[in-house]
């Protein structure tokens, strides 16, 4: 009968009657079997992770007390099954990812179930993902950060870690000043430095914790700029107002913009202009100051973290209608440079007169065209050095008064300047001077004019000769051409030449080393003395241009 065994049993009971002296009465009695005792091993034995969840996929073995076919099965799957011997435990698997329940069980030879073992896992072996989009931007006195959420497929998000320093990466455990389950945090104590350095990670129920987001710096700002200086508002012929005042100071976030306030006969001031660059606004979007009776205005300043100044005002609008007189004697005067790709000019001049608000700043504009200038600059102190963009070409000058209440005045007179920018050539000798001229003169040249090293006055005479055939002056010694010589008149391409100077200042050697380095003629150019010598140069250069002899 299945699930039962038959014994025979020497029982005391009192289904057989024990009698002094008689053999016991034999019976058969019916026991339960039990089946094989199963047992689930893992390794680790229990979770490494934290709340119970395993950071390591556990390995899971099963294990029977008597020789049996063991099966298993996860989440109410199809089971599978493996032989086992009595005491020695069978490998299953890793226990998957996630939540996961296993059942075991085993049957012996005899084909009796034993009773299923179950256990329950719990696996979260990676981390989650890294926060994405962080920003810290400082507040007034706070620095608020936020982030998007992280991405956590596994045992779920706790929350995440903030950490701060003024040093930057890598962040330390020391680092650490909040923990939050939100996507934002307000740092409402940062510390006073130049720069704080933010990152945030992510961490999950498993005590995974993800890679740090990139850091964020910022500046924190509980100070507000300093009150604007010297506020003004002037009426001007244009029939505008000219709002000026001394820029604020902000060490911390830096400036944003400046907020311009207005007052019409005694109301009450209204924003009427933010101002982001620089510290003048012209009132002229409207024609109410024309119809007032009394304007005024005020003015504060407001950094990038929305902290405010003070208000500098109010001040009364006032009058100027009459234009400055422009500036006078004007001076331009080039600058030696050394170089060709710098040009630079000092300018001196007297500054205009204004008898109402007083002159603020003075235009100088310059360029090659008198009439249309196409740079300009605010100078203001009589003179100034002007870097151009143009090497050697004609530049004209000109300046204008401005003043306080934005009139401008004429043009005074345009000063032409040009550039006077020179490079130096030169050699070790005069020969080598006169070879370096050369090559940094001509790409080629047919004909060379050759004259004496020694003799600067037939060499003087010689640079008419060269620029009417459109060639180099070289100079030579007493012997055969220089080697540097020979080399330069090759490089040129040169098939004639000339010698100017008679055989005491270029001998006949150096003029036969000459003819075998050109291809065509060699013609000498000279009188009896050196004064011959120029007039006959200057027949020769006539005769070449088709002029008539002196």
């Amino acid at each position: 009968m299945r699930g039962t065994r038959w014994v025979r049993a020497a029982l005391c009971v009192a289904v057989a009657t024990c009698v002094a002296g008689e053999p016991l009465a034999l019976a058969r009695v019916r026991i339960a079997a039990v089946g094989p005792v199963m047992t689930i091993v893992t390794d680790p034995p229990s979770p490494d992770g934290s709340n119970g969840w395993f950071s390591t996929p556990p390995e899971i073995k099963m294990l029977s007390d008597v020789d049996a076919t063991g099966w298993w099965s996860w989440n109410a799957g199809a089971p599978d099954g493996a032989p086992l011997t009595a005491g020695v435990p069978a490998f299953i698997g890793d226990a998957p990812e996630g939540l996961s329940d296993l059942a075991v069980s085993g049957v012996d030879a005899s084909g009796t179930p034993g009773a299923t073992v179950t256990a329950s896992f719990m696996v979260d072996s990676i981390a989650p993902g890294t926060p994405g989009n962080f920003t810290a931007v400082a507040g007034p006195g706070v620095v608020d950060l936020a982030w998007d959420a992280s991405v956590e497929a596994g045992s779920g998000l706790v929350g995440y870690t903030v950490y701060r320093n003024t040093v930057g990466a890598p962040f330390q455990l020391t680092d650490v000043v909040a923990s939050t389950p939100a996507t934002t945090w307000t740092d409402v104590a940062p510390p006073v430095a130049d720069f704080v350095y933010y990152a945030v990670s992510a961490r999950d129920t498993a005590g995974w914790e993800s890679v740090f987001t990139a850091e964020a710096a910022t500046t924190p700002d509980s100070a507000p700029p300093t009150d604007p200086g010297d506020l003004e508002a002037w009426l001007n012929a244009s029939n505008w107002v000219k709002v000026s005042w001394l820029p604020s100071l902000d060490t911390g976030s830096g400036l944003s913009h400046y907020v311009v306030l207005r007052s019409l006969d005694g109301g009450p001031f209204e924003d009427i202009a933010h101002v982001g660059a620089g510290t003048a606004f012209y009132d002229d979007h409207d024609d109410q100051v024309l119809f007032a009776s009394t304007v005024e205005y005020e003015v504060f300043a407001v950094d990038r973290v929305g902290l405010e100044s003070g208000i500098a005002g109010p001040v009364p609008m006032q009058s100027d209608t009459v234009a400055p007189s422009p500036p006078s004697a004007l001076a331009v005067t080039p600058v030696y440079s050394g170089t060709f790709t710098d040009a630079e000019f000092d300018l001196t001049w007297a500054g205009g007169a204004d008898g109402g608000s007083g002159v603020a700043s003075t235009e100088l504009q310059w360029g090659p065209v008198a009439a249309a200038p196409n740079h300009a600059a605010r100078v203001s102190d009589g003179s100034e050095r002007v870097a151009a963009d143009s090497e050697t070409a004609l530049l004209y000058f000109r300046m204008r008064s401005e003043d306080r209440a934005g009139n401008l005045s004429a043009f005074g007179m345009s000063v032409p300047a040009r550039n006077i920018a020179a490079e130096r050539v030169g050699g070790a000798t005069r020969i080598q001077t006169a070879i370096a001229a050369s090559a940094a003169s001509f790409d080629s040249a047919a004909t060379v004019v050759i004259a004496s090293a020694a003799s600067y006055p037939d060499a003087l005479c010689s640079n008419s000769l060269a620029g009417t055939v459109d060639g180099p002056v070289l100079l030579v010694g007493s012997g055969p051409l220089p080697p540097g010589t020979l080399a330069e008149i090759a490089r040129l391409g040169a098939t004639d030449a000339y010698v100017v100077g008679g055989v005491a200042a270029v001998s006949p050697e150096t003029e036969a080393s000459l003819a075998g380095a050109v291809p065509g003629t060699v013609e000498r150019v000279a009188g009896r003395d050196r004064y011959e010598t120029a007039a006959e140069v200057a027949r020769k250069v006539s005769d070449i241009g088709g002029g008539v002899p002196p």
